[in-house]
């Protein structure tokens, strides 16, 4: 498990419980889901991965302004799709 910081860097927790940093694992021909991807922290990932050159699906629920605003920003990059992760149905 990978959590994204800035400059391409993700504290990742190894399966062996150890805590590593390391570059953004190479994901060509994937995109990133990045739930709460364009508000806040999650915003912060999202970019960070269209800066390193992936491509973003950025789920949000509620805040269509900054649904809008990310697809804006984003381009090709990256986009914004309204999704209630916590309903299983």
């Amino acid at each position: 498990l990978c959590i994204g910081g800035g400059m391409g860097i993700a504290m990742c927790v190894e399966r062996d419980g150890s805590l590593d940093l390391k570059r953004w694992p190479d994901m060509a021909g994937q995109v990133a889901v990045v739930t709460g991807g364009t508000r806040g922290i999650g915003l912060e990932i999202s970019r960070a991965l269209i800066r390193d050159g992936h491509v973003v699906a950025a789920v949000y629920f509620g805040n269509n302004e900054a649904a809008l605003r990310f697809d804006e920003e984003a381009g090709a990059k990256g986009r914004a799709f309204k999704f209630d992760v916590a309903n299983y149905e």
